[in-house]
């Protein structure tokens, strides 16, 4: 089957590119414009503004128009029967809420969104352009992943400042508590499932994440670890972007493909730690020498 990719050669893309070469299909892979008299060819959208904490003095801009303008470029441009799957993300529901006995209820699809910062606010106006064509009847599935990790990530990821510090000999600044969680999804498993979810031809909404979140601690933890180096960490204030868990409710991915993914945090970090080009190695406890 040819495929159309926008944004592959980012983080995400460039490993979904391969998954669907391995599958066989002809991947075409575009920057941002998708031809009018294309066919009906399945188009995946990745192209956009990542980066919940980027700043600056045109990122509000350039949000809207990577986010939204763009979206609404390619929805515009393909016929009404073609496909399309748009990339989300978690960050629309504004994290994971807890309930009064201090469980982390995992985020459904059906859920009220409440976008924190203007990164989930962009992400919440494209997911609404999606569902317009949705609404006309034309095959539109978005997906929500939940906190990407591995190989060739952006160094802006926590993940990655975090490794970079500690390869350094800095402390980790960790926002609000080493206590908050985090649904890691392995970008390998991100690129399997969505393929997955192409081939099931799939509609809707449908979350990409585990299920199954990991505290701040366990990932500076596993950071200490694929470094090779004690962490030492400074818990600063937390914006309020920065939510305090996350949590993918799985069983609607689970009914449309069969599949839940389970993230190994040590083979996931230390994967990109590696391609960061960082020491890798390990220490006694790094679990132990962790301060706040």
């Amino acid at each position: 089957m040819r495929v159309v990719v926008t944004g592959g050669a980012g983080f995400i893309g460039r490993r979904l590119v391969a998954t669907l070469i391995r599958h066989r299909h002809d991947v075409v892979v575009l920057d941002r414009r998708v031809a009018a008299d294309s066919d009906a060819s399945p188009v995946i959208h990745l192209a956009g503004c990542p980066g919940v904490r980027d700043t600056g003095p045109d990122v509000a801009r350039r949000r809207w128009r990577d986010n939204v303008e763009a979206t609404e470029a390619v929805l515009g441009a393909v016929r009404d029967a073609t496909p399309v799957l748009a990339f989300s993300s978690s960050s629309v529901y504004g994290g994971a809420q807890v309930t009064a006995d201090g469980t982390v209820r995992p985020c459904r699809e059906t859920d009220p969104l409440d976008p924190k910062g203007g990164y989930a606010a962009s992400k919440a106006a494209m997911e609404q352009l999606c569902q317009d064509r949705s609404s006309r009847g034309s095959p539109t599935l978005v997906v929500r992943p939940f906190t990407v990790l591995g190989e060739g990530q952006r160094p802006d990821m926590a993940v990655s400042v975090w490794a970079r510090q500690l390869a350094a000999g800095q402390a980790l600044s960790v926002y609000g508590s080493l206590a908050r969680t985090r649904d890691l999804t392995d970008v390998a498993d991100v690129a399997r499932l969505t393929e997955a979810l192409l081939h099931a031809g799939a509609t809707g909404t449908v979350n990409i994440g585990t299920g199954h979140p990991h505290t701040l601690h366990q990932i500076v933890c596993a950071i200490g670890r694929a470094v090779g180096k004690p962490p030492q960490v400074r818990v600063v204030p937390a914006e309020e972007y920065e939510v305090a868990h996350t949590c993918a409710d799985t069983s609607l991915l689970h009914r449309r493909v069969g599949s839940t993914p389970h993230t190994d945090v040590d083979c996931v970090i230390t994967r990109a730690v590696q391609s960061a080009g960082l020491g890798v190695g390990a220490v006694a406890d790094p679990a132990e020498a962790v301060t706040g």
